[in-house]
């Protein structure tokens, strides 16, 4: 029999806790109760050992020894744990939330019940590995996988708590009739151990371990803010550029801003442009793009204006403030766009601004090279009806003198 086989689905968590369903205990980052992760070369060696020693008399954990309570075993010999980094945070913060189950003996895993997160975004996550690591903990090695990680983003502040996880575990023991069982040094008394221990009964025990809840203390932002903030939380940089310093009237040009770094942004925080007067804003687009293997949110935010001028000349778009808090120097930081000339042009044959092209033109006499083909066509149909007419009248008036009256 493996020793550990995981069949796990996904699950959410937080804080640094080891839970059983009978008691919790909470890990801290230092000292003896926290776990350690062990060496990839030890732990090889003991998954190695611990598959070899499964029915071994050195590994107890799969058998039941006369009068031994299979659920108190397993208490002894699993746990779950929920981590995050520390326990106050700012709003807007990223609160990396990880699950992970630690066990010596649980053949069967599935979550029972998620937890809730009252008060937070669910700002982004990623599917566990099924690979396991071990650590080491109160003397023991323990098989550990990662049942779910979660990044929240707490969006009101205070006291706020994250609800119980309940996990269902199902492990098959073996009931011993003796109290100890002979050492094996050999190959052949390890066998007749193996076919021993074949032959005894079987039981499987069913438990759920539920975590505890878990609270967190969530701060205000300082109310010193700086111009430009709008609630982006973290470390960050501003890139900004222009597509055509030069362009014809009535062309789209564009601006774009790219904020790079480490944290939360709202959508709706993006710098503010003072545009010059005669600039008209035809689009925005805002794009998010993080970086899927660094779960601390890294990755890049881009704004781009869709702009165009009506009129040529030179303009300058002065420079913007956009400001950020970051949390870990607890203080908020400015970043500036740069200020660019625009040299605005008239298409050759073309007014000089789009409000021009749309004034009556001025007319040179009847047939004007502005005059349209449209007017030219009506005054040709007006010519000719009234031409029409004067024939007819003509045509009428020679009849009444042919043929006088009386």
């Amino acid at each position: 029999m493996t020793l550990v086989t995981f069949k796990i689905f996904v699950g959410f968590a937080f804080i640094t806790i080891v839970v059983t369903n009978t008691m919790s205990k909470a890990f801290g980052g230092h000292g003896d109760n926290a776990p350690r992760a062990v060496p990839a070369h030890v732990q090889d060696t003991f998954i190695h050992q611990t598959k070899a020693n499964a029915s071994n008399s050195f590994n107890y954990e799969y058998s039941l020894l006369p009068g031994e309570d299979p659920v108190k075993k397993i208490n002894e010999n699993a746990f779950v744990t929920v981590s995050t980094d520390k326990k106050e945070y700012y709003q807007n913060d990223l609160v990396l939330v990880t699950y992970k189950m630690y066990s010596r003996l649980v053949d069967e895993t599935s979550i029972y019940q998620m937890p809730s997160f009252t008060g937070f975004y669910s700002f982004k996550m990623r599917q566990p590995t099924d690979d396991d690591a071990v650590e080491y903990f109160r003397n023991k090695f323990y098989r550990v996988r990662t049942l779910y990680e979660i990044l929240l983003v707490p969006f009101t502040t205070g006291k706020l708590t994250l609800s119980s996880m309940e996990v269902n575990c199902a492990v098959q023991f073996i009931r011993r009739t003796k109290q100890t069982a002979a050492k094996t040094n050999t190959l052949d008394e390890l066998l007749d151990q193996i076919d021993e221990e074949e032959s005894m009964p079987k039981i499987v025990q069913k438990i759920i371990l539920k975590s505890e809840p878990v609270i967190l203390e969530i701060h205000h932002l300082p109310t010193d803010q700086l111009p430009g903030f709008g609630g982006t939380v973290g470390q960050f940089m501003l890139r900004d550029s222009i597509a055509k310093p030069e362009f014809l009237v009535g062309e789209i040009n564009k601006l774009e801003l790219t904020l790079t770094g480490r944290g939360y942004s709202p959508i709706t925080d993006t710098p503010k442009i003072n545009w010059p007067s005669g600039f008209v804003v035809e689009n925005i687009e805002s794009k998010d793009n993080y970086d899927e293997q660094d779960f601390y949110a890294k990755g890049i935010k881009k704004i781009t204006y869709f702009f165009s001028v009506n009129k040529e000349g030179d303009y300058t778009i002065p420079p913007s403030s956009f400001s950020y808090f970051d949390p870990a120097q607890t203080n908020y930081k400015p970043l500036h766009t740069n200020a660019y000339i625009l040299h605005v042009k008239v298409r050759d044959g073309s007014s000089r601004s789009t409000h021009d092209q749309n004034r009556t033109p001025k007319k040179d006499g009847f047939f004007s090279k502005n005059f349209t083909t449209s007017k030219i066509l009506l005054t040709i149909g007006v010519a000719v009806v009234i031409l029409l007419s004067v024939l007819s009248l003509g045509r009428s008036f020679l009849r009444s003198e042919k043929n006088p009256e009386g």
